[in-house]
């Protein structure tokens, strides 16, 4: 059953325009920090949390914490490489 769960996290996350976003982002430039998708994708400090942590929940995103800030980078990337090539 977690693993139905996942899956379906993971594809809710492809299918919503911002954390869709997010990923191409993490494909294009990774690590990057919440600050990041704040600044370039106009979006507050509590929404850019909450997409990160629907990304995390969905193995889709994990982070290095450096200091303060948490850096993110992909995780399930041959994953992401099979749905963006269907």
């Amino acid at each position: 059953l977690k693993k139905v769960e996942e899956e379906y996290s993971f594809i809710k996350c492809l299918r919503h325009p911002k954390k869709r976003k997010m990923i191409e982002m993490l494909i294009e430039s990774s690590p990057l920090c919440s600050s990041d998708f704040e600044d370039i994708l106009n979006m507050n400090q509590n929404e850019a949390g909450r997409y990160l942590s629907a990304l995390r929940m969905a193995k889709i995103v994990h982070y290095i914490k450096d200091g303060l800030k948490h850096n993110y980078y992909l995780t399930n990337i041959d994953k992401l490489k099979i749905w963006y090539s269907a």
